[in-house]
């Protein structure tokens, strides 16, 4: 059986999904998500929490997530123009 789309599971004992719908991102950005939700700095600027999705410049870009109990995942997205970049971890 098929979930509808847009519909989570969870995992009894698991933090929910979060994550940015890159479909619904406007072009030259980065969606960034995250399994637990973390805060995303993007190129060292702190900009919110996943999931997100954030205007940026063409060129590589550094995404920092950063979650309070397990630590930081860094990320280095290359953007294209006209494009839309994912960038996603799990701690």
């Amino acid at each position: 059986m098929r979930r509808a789309k847009g519909s989570r599971r969870s995992i009894p004992g698991r933090p929910p999904l979060a994550r940015a719908d890159p479909e619904e991102a406007a072009p030259d950005t980065i969606a960034a998500s995250s399994i637990p939700v973390a805060s995303v700095l993007l190129d060292g600027r702190p900009v919110g929490t996943t999931p997100i999705a954030r205007a940026a410049s063409p060129g590589p870009q550094v995404v920092v997530f950063v979650h309070p109990d397990l630590g930081r995942r860094n990320l280095t997205v290359r953007m294209s123009p006209s494009q839309t970049a994912v960038a996603g971890v799990r701690f």
